[in-house]
């Protein structure tokens, strides 16, 4: 799945509602998330608006794009450590960065 000039900065385990177990990966250039019986998702970083972080068991990570979320909870250090490299990856826009 990975370009020839991708790499990959972060990968976690989440479970995401109506999904189930994913597995996440955060590379050079974009977000990636694929799960059992075909579902798979892509986003390239300057498609993502937000990546939101909370929770007190676990850590649920939301991130928005243009038409999706995504939402999944992660083990905590785990999850902060992928939602900041999506965050690092996330372009800066006119009035702030795209990802909060």
């Amino acid at each position: 799945m990975l370009t020839r000039d991708e790499r990959i900065r972060a990968v976690t385990a989440g479970l995401s509602p109506g999904i189930g177990d994913v597995l996440l990966a955060a590379t050079t250039k974009r977000l990636v998330a694929v799960a059992r019986g075909g579902w798979a998702i892509s986003v390239f970083y300057p498609q993502i608006a937000s990546v939101v972080t909370g929770g007190w068991l676990g850590l649920t990570v939301t991130i928005n794009t243009a038409g999706t979320v995504l939402c999944f909870r992660a083990p905590g250090h785990s999850g902060r450590e992928f939602a900041d490299a999506v965050r690092i990856g996330t372009p800066i826009v006119s009035g702030g960065l795209a990802a909060v």
